[in-house]
């Protein structure tokens, strides 16, 4: 194995950095990932600086970056398995600051191999920016190395490089073999307070590491300070960075603040396993909304009443939100559950049967999440009594839909058009008409028919009634004046358009005739085909009695 700068522009100088890369890559992960990091590189390096408000490093650049090999078996893993994979840097004073980078060509699980090497440098040179603060020991982020406070800082830090750099990135980058997220091991363990630790323990496996993580984006992303705010508030302990930034609320309260959010919001439990795609789970999602309906019953009329909430942020992670009820007698308690993403959840609401001396009583539901409730009172109700919306009644237009409606002498059937959506047919339909003005045939079928309209200026009033099997009732109304037919030149002119269009289109849907020798075929097609000629007889018809029509109506004097 040697090093190589083999290919990469300007022999691998940038103006922060001398990079080189192990021969023994691919071309992928040697040269390829190599020039590509050159293009981010000073630009990641001017951005740390901006967090760390302008200060420089305590060994000047350039900084020396070597991408690395990785032994690999035949299966694509480590091998020996015990081999260090991440970064790590070291030099100070007059020995040159150098950063290693370890993956190779192992198999990247989660983003992008360029994501994982500008994560890594930033970590890495993040560490550096801390020591320049002040002398060893003495520094708010640095003690005889960057220590549990300054791996914390610089795991937070590379995140936000990745968020900057990667609008809408969901997770952090990962090798299949292993991940940089470090907030679970806290998370998942007995939750410690960590935030008074101030020692060298940079395992990235220490809930310790878990913990100081995920409090600095409580201060970012939940408190909304500013990352160089955080930076510049550095102190002994984490504790202390919160105590430092405005308003100065004491440490004591830093760790009770910042507990109580994470475990009211995801809660200790056996079986808890909580994995932040990005190592925070800020900020979190608070109930919002809470919607239920002002009246309810057993039996439904159409679709079955509904509850909602809403959260104020996106969930991060599945959220449970139980809604109780104070009468569970009348009305269920249930649980709804807000898909990872998204803010808002419905479920429908169970109603219990009552006994038929059942009168209307109130029930109050709440929804309680992370200690916020909000309630709704629904009023149920016998089935009988519930509101429904009107029934709907058009005219049936399926065997002339050009047809002027109204006309009087003619025939005009009606039907109801929203039913399935008002109530319910679990077993079948009672229809009840009711026609003034006019007389009509049967008044108990699915549709309502007037033979003969009556004469022109006469007003015309439908109603029906429909009763479902289980003793449900809609109703709806339709009135009308009849006329003469139509007379205005407009009426006229848009009956005209639309019997073109369908003679047009009728037209256009006879296929072209192809020889045919077999009798049973010839007559089935001569048969269709007859049908077709007929239709289209009789549409042409209609539009040259319309076409005379409008010449009557146009004609001078």
């Amino acid at each position: 194995m040697a090093y190589t700068i083999a290919g990469l522009p300007n022999n691998g100088q940038t103006q922060f950095y001398h990079v080189q890369y192990d021969d023994t890559l691919s071309p992928a992960r040697g040269k390829d990932l190599t020039t590509e990091l050159m293009l981010h590189c000073d630009d990641d390096f001017a951005l740390l600086r901006r967090w760390f408000s302008g200060r420089g490093l305590d060994t000047s650049p350039p900084i020396n970056v070597s991408i690395n090999q990785v032994a690999m078996d035949a299966a694509g893993n480590p091998s020996p398995p015990n081999q260090y994979i991440g970064g790590k840097w070291g030099g100070w004073g007059p020995v040159p600051l150098q950063v290693t980078i370890n993956f190779g060509d192992l198999a990247m699980g989660e983003g992008t191999p360029i994501q994982l090497a500008r994560y890594l440098l930033v970590a890495e040179v993040s560490e550096m920016f801390m020591r320049s603060f002040s002398f060893y020991t003495f520094g708010p982020w640095f003690r005889f190395g960057e220590g549990n406070k300054g791996e914390s800082l610089s795991r937070f830090l590379s995140a936000q490089l990745l968020r900057s750099a990667y609008p809408g990135i969901m997770a952090l980058p990962t090798l299949r073999v292993g991940s940089w997220n470090v907030s679970n091991t806290w998370l998942n363990s007995d939750r410690a307070n960590w935030l008074e630790a101030n020692d060298e323990d940079i395992d990235p496996a220490s809930p310790k590491i878990g913990c100081g993580t995920l409090f600095l984006f409580y201060l970012s992303d939940q408190l909304g300070y500013g990352i160089e705010d955080i930076i510049n508030a550095g102190g002994g302990h984490l504790s202390n960075v919160y105590e430092n930034l405005p308003p100065h609320d004491s440490s004591a309260n830093a760790w009770p603040k910042f507990s109580q959010i994470v475990d009211d919001h995801y809660p200790r439990t056996a079986t808890s396993d909580y994995e932040p795609p990005l190592d925070t789970m800020f900020p979190v999602s608070d109930l919002a909304f809470f919607t239920a309906p002002v009246e309810a019953s057993w039996v439904q009329a159409a679709s079955p009443p509904a509850v909602s909430v809403d959260v104020d942020h996106a969930a991060l992670f599945p959220l449970t939100i139980d809604i109780t009820s104070s009468n569970s007698s009348l009305i269920k308690p249930l649980t709804l559950t807000v898909a990872a993403g998204a803010r808002t959840s419905f479920a429908s609401l169970t109603v219990l049967p009552q006994a038929a001396t059942f009168t209307a009583t109130s029930v109050t539901l709440t929804a309680t999440y992370a200690g916020r409730s909000l309630s709704r009172d629904v009023m149920v109700v016998r089935p009988e009594s519930t509101a429904r919306p009107p029934l709907s009644i058009d005219i049936d237009r399926s065997a002339d839909p050009c047809a002027t409606p109204f006309v009087e002498g003619l025939t005009q059937t009606f039907l109801v058009s929203n039913l399935p959506s008002v109530l319910n047919d679990p077993g079948g339909y009672v229809f009840s008409w009711l026609v003034t003005g006019a007389t009509h045939g049967p008044d108990n079928d699915r549709e309502l028919t007037i033979d003969q309209l009556p004469p022109a200026g006469t007003a015309v009033t439908v109603e029906v009634t429909v009763t479902n099997s289980q003793g449900l009732k809609a109703s709806g109304s339709f009135s009308f004046v009849t006329i003469s037919g139509p007379t205005s030149l407009k009426e006229l002119d848009n009956e005209l358009r639309c019997r073109l269009s369908r003679f047009r289109n009728g037209t256009v849907s006879i296929p072209p005739w192809v020889p045919i020798e077999e009798p049973a075929l010839a007559r089935e097609r001569l048969t269709a085909l007859e049908k077709e000629l007929s239709a289209a007889m009789e549409t042409a018809a209609q539009v040259k009695a319309l076409v005379q029509t409008m010449k009557q109506a146009t004609s001078p004097g």
